[in-house]
């Protein structure tokens, strides 16, 4: 049998797809090492990137650059957890609130703001 283009594009996104599923840490590792190493044979551009962003978003650089000087406990407000502790901003114009979350919690929590924004 032989394929078209088309048909062969969608039966290897499905192919991929289920494969992700099936071996999401190896994925996730392989993504990881592939960014590192990117990060250290390309600093310039990281540096670039780096700019680019403060300059977009000089409200969170302020934010985390106050976030410093905030003492937090060392526990998840949410689960308990003190595995992977971040420093949470609900509302980066209040630089000074910060909320100790764990790294899931902190991704979820900004996943529901992100909602809530484009609501």
């Amino acid at each position: 049998m032989t394929w078209t283009k088309a048909q062969h594009r969608i039966y290897m996104k499905e192919y991929m797809r289920s494969w992700r599923k099936n071996n999401r840490e190896k994925d996730l590792e392989s993504h990881r090492k592939s960014t590192l190493k990117w990060k250290k044979t390309h600093p310039k551009e990281r540096r670039e990137e780096h700019k680019l962003f403060n300059k977009r978003h000089p409200e969170r650089k302020k934010a985390w650059s106050a976030a410093r000087s905030v003492d937090i406990l060392n526990v998840c407000e949410n689960c308990g957890s003190q595995i992977d502790i971040q420093k949470h901003h609900p509302d980066y114009s209040k630089p000074k609130e910060v909320h100790p979350l764990c790294r899931r919690c902190n991704v979820n929590a900004k996943r529901i703001l992100r909602i809530l924004c484009s609501l």
